[in-house]
C-alpha cells in the first residue's frame, strides 16, 4: 500500500522502519511509532543530535516497546569473528567511506558506521577523542586504556577495509552487501521477543561519539 503521511504508516503497521538519509528526520517518527506500541528500526545515523536519541529513549522507557538501528555493518558475522581479535594492547584501523560535506547530513550520514564499528570492537569507554579534516577526507584517533582505534573516511573509499595489530597483523576487507539482511533477522527477532537488542543507551553513546569527532574536526578549521 502506498500512503501519504508518516502516521498512516505507523497506524496500518504492526512494526516500522525508519531508513531516513537524514539523522535529523528519524526522532519524530520514530518517538510516534513508540508511543504507539510499534518496534522500530531507525537507520544510521541514529539521529543528529543527543537531544533527539534522548527523546526517543524517553519513548520507549515510557511505552517499553521495543527499538533498535543504527549501523548495519556491526551485525555482519564477519565483524563478530573479528572482534575476537581485538585484545589489550590492539591497534585497530577502519578504513571507509564518509563525507564531511554530504547534503544528508555531513559526516554523521556515513561516518556513523565507522564509529559504530570502532564501539563494537574496542568498546564504548574510549578515553579521548581526537579528529583531524584535509579536504574531503577524516582522521579519527580513538584512545582506550588497553588499546587504541584510528579510524580514516573518505568520499571515494568504496570498500570496508579493517587491520588489527598486536604481535601479529590481520587485515579483512568486508564484503557488505548482507549488512541489511543480517540488520533485519535481528529485527525480526527482537519484533518476536519484544526485548531490545541493545542497551538503549548504546544508541545514545554512538551519536555522542559521532559528534565529538565532527566537533573535534570542526574546531581546527
Amino acid at each position: 500500500n502506498c500512503f501519504e503521511t508518516e502516521a498512516e504508516v505507523i497506524n496500518s503497521c504492526d512494526a516500522v522502519m525508519i531508513t531516513y538519509r537524514r539523522g535529523a528526520a528519524h526522532m519524530a517518527p520514530a518517538v510516534a511509532a513508540l508511543m504507539a506500541g510499534k518496534p522500530v528500526f531507525v537507520d544510521k545515523p541514529f539521529t543528529q543530535d543527543v537531544a533527539q536519541a534522548q527523546q526517543i529513549i524517553k519513548a520507549h522507557e515510557i511505552t517499553g516497546t521495543p527499538f533498535c538501528g543504527g549501523s548495519t555493518l556491526k551485525e555482519l558475522p564477519q565483524i563478530a569473528e573479528f572482534k575476537k581479535l581485538v585484545m589489550p594492547g590492539a591497534f585497530v584501523t577502519i578504513d571507509y567511506n564518509a563525507d564531511p560535506e554530504s547534503v544528508f547530513g555531513g559526516w554523521h550520514f556515513y561516518g556513523a558506521h565507522s564509529a559504530e564499528l570502532a564501539m563494537f570492537l574496542c568498546g564504548e569507554d574510549y578515553k579521548t577523542v581526537n579528529a583531524v579534516r584535509t579536504g574531503s577526507s577524516v582522521s579519527v584517533n580513538l584512545t582506550y586504556a588497553d588499546k587504541q582505534c584510528l579510524i580514516l573516511t573518505s568520499p571515494i573509499k568504496e570498500e570496508l577495509d579493517i587491520t588489527v595489530s598486536t604481535d601479529f597483523s590481520k587485515h579483512i576487507n568486508v564484503p557488505i552487501g548482507d549488512a541489511y539482511r543480517y540488520e533485519a533477522s535481528r529485527f525480526v527477532e527482537m519484533i518476536k521477543t519484544g526485548k531490545m537488542i541493545r542497551p538503549a543507551e548504546y544508541y545514545l553513546d554512538t551519536v555522542k561519539l559521532i559528534n565529538k569527532i565532527v566537533e573535534s574536526y570542526s574546531a581546527l578549521q
